[in-house]
């Protein structure tokens, strides 16, 4: 007979043991396993975990690199004291007479005052005269080396040149760290001497050979190579012995003492005299810490975060397409874990805990290799000044924060594809079969309000900068301009984010319109429609890098345009410009060294530009010329009158438009050319000889000179000129009218109305010489134009001429190239990346276009039209994102402003190879890389 018995209704022992077997509830437990788990994850998927990792590791290493870089440029306390001792112990230099009241601050030497009287600024004690000589202050016997500098004049193989000089005994061992002994011998006697780098290839000499001083006379042998260690291995510096020559032209004088320097109560004593000290252990007392200027350091956060802002966000889009791809490939891993009962959140932790482990291992791997990089890069960009860095100083506190951010960026790029992972069915995620994707319908409209939006606030931010720059007194402070000036940057942001936001609905459009072109394009696009989270990120990464390059290519090219046509240009580009000013302007010595300076540069051409000389510079008290007592001035015509209260903007005065601008200037017909850079036509020359004027079309000028085919010159005397420009005039001595023509000129000249010598000579204008030009078939050497500056700067040489070569303008396009080239490396790299991840995602696509006969032809035309579609999406919205804020700008700024900068410069070539060139090569490389060999596996299922 059988029983049922009751079920115990305690504890066993064997349940007992049960449950303290089981895993631990708590959270770092847990947290430890999923970690766990999250390595062992990323390591199975080894080709996508690199992926990310270098992702993150790129960017991470150029922040880390910059880093180093920048703190191996910020001295320490030390650095500082030994740049301006080397090792000697103290420095002295006076800077005023003896004054009791004179203090020199202990926290930077170099500044120092005196007591004023608070109404006048003047000084309260009498002002003396100072010290020839601080080291009679020093104690008897102390040791006392005397530096000075001078500016000489030295022969060199291609005539003459000049040098800086440091005289005094500059290579003594105890300055060693001011100074850079580089090889050779010191100096033993007063004819030897040391000399820079760069001098050295100016004299094109070597040790052992002889220079020869010409200004003052001297020469002397190079015994050794010597540079100042706070100037480049360019500069050309000469160290001489202080002969007694050398001294006479010493223009500074500085003592060191090698063995002395003075306590605290004698540093007072000697502040009294006029003297401050730099000595080493009072310098040393204070907190050794780096010093850095707060714009330089407001400067770097602002680039730090920018670049770290751009870098983390393009990183996010990559790697997030990037987990998209390998979260995907964990889809059954995953069902099976939440079939045997993990929750939710655990499976979304292990996705993120993917990113945290890979962006940790990123931030780790670019930081060490930033690190390395630091270091040739300094020794790249040293140019031989010790401030080019004081030491390889690595900043531990930066590499970590820079660690910390590569973890949030790892995490980040993972949230959304963790998102979706553990958002669709288990049972169909256990047969492998994929949702398809849905279209949202409020995501285009979202999106299309975003981008109207963005579009809205430039142009909004625009038109208010220019009403605000229109007002009489305009406050760029404000909170309007503020406010506008955000609208304008935060403009094409938001229209990328509407992009981004309505991505999937740009593509299905597209799918829709290309399908018709072949079954290639339809297979493109109808996968890129069906992998939003693939695609999506992907271009909207080449976007953002687009949108940078577009933005910079139309800034350089837009403003280099607005300052050519600003620049003040002398002459015709690739001349040489002699100008005569001073109180020798009229004398011909003066007129004749100008022109044989000139000439003695070889030039094709030589062209002189005669006029009267400027009115301040003969209305003194001296003996003048009579005929220089009167000044032709040209009348203006067609600006409005400032007298008239509806004038807004330009406008000039009754006074100002009678006088015009400059006054006339004479040059004979066969040298206009040279002047001019260009031949006037000939009906302009017939005018010109028949005693007319040239008008030459001077886009500086505002209203024009003529009338009715004439201009009209007023003869004024030259005091009545002056008190003029600020008063009423009066009635001027005389009136004359002379037939005028308008001539276009290549650039804008500084002259604007230009008469023969006869002419000149009829109507009475003073041909005194003003500029002297000289135009070249080939630029002329450096070396020549070194020799004719120091003609002109030596005194009693040419004390009333002055050089200049005239080269124009920078030209934009070597930077047009470079961020072309840049941004081409980025968008190369970002769409190889996405382009990549899709090739991998299209495996088992491919295996089955191969099982039903297609050709290697169409699956390499497939790639063709992926990369056209991905990198012709981004490379579109981002050259129209880039254009967007210049056109704000723009429409903030008067157009009647010569040096305005106008849309109409904007570089379209240069845009167009963005949004088409780009895509294009991108295109034609994704169609040469041959797809690799299929598998041929069973076709997943779509639910």
């Amino acid at each position: 007979m059988t029983e049922v018995l009751e079920a115990p209704t305690g504890t066993t022992p064997s349940d007992e043991t049960s449950d303290a077997a089981s895993p631990m509830r708590g959270g770092w437990p847990r947290l430890r396993a999923e970690l766990r788990l999250a390595r062992r994850a990323t390591w199975r998927s080894r080709g996508a975990s690199l992926l990310v990792v270098a992702l993150v590791a790129v960017p991470m290493m150029l922040l880390s690199g910059g880093l180093v870089v920048f703190q191996s440029h910020q001295p320490t306390l030390a650095d500082e004291v030994d740049a301006e001792l080397g090792r000697a112990d103290a420095r002295l230099e006076p800077v005023s007479g003896p004054d009791p009241s004179l203090t020199q601050s202990a926290e930077d030497p170099w500044w120092w005052e005196i007591d004023r009287d608070q109404k006048t600024g003047e000084p309260v004690n009498e002002v003396l005269a100072p010290l020839d000589d601080p080291s009679t202050l020093l104690p008897t016997a102390t040791r006392v080396i005397e530096v000075g500098s001078a500016r000489v004049v030295a022969q060199t193989p291609g005539g003459i040149g000049g040098l800086d000089a440091v005289v005094g005994e500059a290579w003594d061992p105890s300055l060693e760290g001011r100074y850079e002994f580089l090889s050779g011998e010191r100096p033993q006697g007063q004819n030897e001497a040391m000399a820079s780098p760069g001098a050295l290839r100016r004299l094109h000499a070597q040790v052992g050979d002889t220079i020869e001083l010409t200004s003052p006379q001297a020469s002397f042998v190079i015994t050794g190579v010597l540079k100042d260690a706070s100037r480049t291995d360019a500069e050309q510096t000469v160290f001489v012995p202080a002969t007694a020559a050398l001294e006479a032209i010493r223009e500074t004088r500085t003592w060191f003492t090698p063995d002395w320097q003075p306590t605290a109560d004698e540093l007072t004593e000697f502040n009294r005299e006029g003297v401050i000290v730099f000595a080493r252990d009072l310098m040393l007392e204070r907190e050794d810490g780096r010093y850095v200027d707060p714009g330089t350091a407001f400067a770097l956060a602002s680039a730090t975060a920018l670049v770290a802002g751009f870098s983390g966000y393009l990183v996010v889009l990559l790697a997030g397409a990037a987990f998209s791809v390998s979260t995907r490939r964990q889809q059954h891993a995953l069902a099976v874990a939440s079939s045997v009962g993990a929750p939710r959140a655990s499976l979304m932790r292990l996705v993120l805990l993917q990113g945290t482990v890979l962006g940790l291992a990123g931030g780790v791997v670019g930081a060490a290799l930033g690190v390395a990089a630091a270091w040739p890069a300094l020794m790249l960009l040293d140019d031989g000044r010790n401030a080019s860095f004081w030491g390889f100083y690595v900043p531990w506190w930066g590499l970590a924060g820079i660690v910390a951010f590569a973890v949030a960026v790892g995490t980040v790029a993972a949230l959304l594809p963790a998102r979706a992972a553990t958002r669709g069915d288990v049972l169909q995620a256990l047969r492998g079969a994929r949702r398809p994707v849905t279209l949202r319908t409020k995501r285009p409209l979202w999106g299309l309000l975003l981008i109207a939006i963005g579009v809205g606030l430039s142009a909004t931010g625009g038109l208010i900068l220019a009403g605000l720059r229109a007002s009489e007194h305009p406050d760029y402070g404000s909170p309007p301009f503020v406010l506008a000036t955000w609208a304008i940057v935060g403009g094409p942001i938001v229209f990328q984010v509407g992009v981004i936001v309505a991505g999937h609905w740009l593509l299905t459009l597209i799918a829709r319109w290309a399908s018709r072109f072949g079954l290639a394009t339809r297979l493109a696009v109808r996968d890129a429609a069906a992998n939003p989270a693939r695609i999506v990120p992907a271009f909207a990464a080449i976007a953002a890098c687009v949108f940078l390059a577009s933005f910079a290519l139309s800034a350089v090219a837009i403003s280099g345009a607005a300052s050519g046509r600003s620049h003040w240009w002398q002459g015709p580009e690739g001349s040489v410009v002699v100008n005569v000013w001073g109180v020798d302007e009229l004398s011909e010595a003066t007129e004749r060294e100008a022109i044989a300076a000139l000439e003695a540069t070889d030039p094709d051409a030589v062209a002189v530009v005669r006029g009267e000389p400027s009115v301040d510079e003969y209305r003194g008290d001296g003996p003048t010329d009579e005929r220089l007592r009167t000044t032709l001035r040209p009348e203006r015509f067609g600006m409005a009158d400032c007298d008239d209260p509806a004038t807004v903007g330009p406008c000039q005065t009754a006074a100002g438009r009678l006088l015009g601008s400059s006054p006339p200037v004479a040059i004979a017909e066969d040298e206009l050319a040279t002047v001019l850079g260009t031949t006037p036509p000939e009906s302009a020359l017939r005018v010109f000889r028949d005693g007319g004027a040239l008008v030459l079309d001077n886009r500086w000028a505002s209203g024009t000179l003529l009338s009715d085919g004439s201009v009209t010159l007023h003869e004024w005397d030259g005091s009545d000129v002056l008190l003029g420009l600020y008063d009423t005039l009066p009635a001027p001595l005389g009136e004359l009218t002379l037939p005028a023509v308008r001539v276009s000129t290549p650039h804008s000249l500084p002259w604007e109305l230009i008469v023969s010598p006869a002419t000149a000579e009829a109507i009475g204008l003073p041909t005194a010489v003003r500029t002297v030009i000289g135009a070249y078939d080939e630029p002329p050497a450096q070396e020549t134009l070194d020799e004719l500056d120091l003609r002109a700067s030596i005194p009693g040489t040419s004390g009333g001429i002055s050089s200049q070569f005239e080269s124009g303008p920078p030209a934009p396009d070597p930077w047009l190239w470079l961020i072309l080239g840049a941004v081409g490396a980025l968008v190369l790299a970002a769409g190889s990346i996405a382009l990549g991840l899709s090739r991998v995602e299209r495996r088992p696509d491919d295996a089955t276009l191969t099982a039903v006969g297609a050709t290697p032809l169409l699956r390499r035309s497939i790639a063709l039209w992926q990369a056209l579609v991905l990198v012709g999406l981004g490379s579109v919205m981002g050259t129209i994102a880039g254009v967007i804020p210049m056109w704000g700008i723009t429409l903030g700024l008067d157009q009647r402003d010569v040096g305005a900068a106008s849309m109409a410069d904007t570089p379209w070539p240069w845009l167009a190879g963005l949004a088409v060139g780009l895509p294009l090569v991108m295109a034609v490389a994704n169609w040469l890389v041959p797809p690799r060999h299929p598998e041929l596996t069973r076709r997943t299922a779509i639910a």
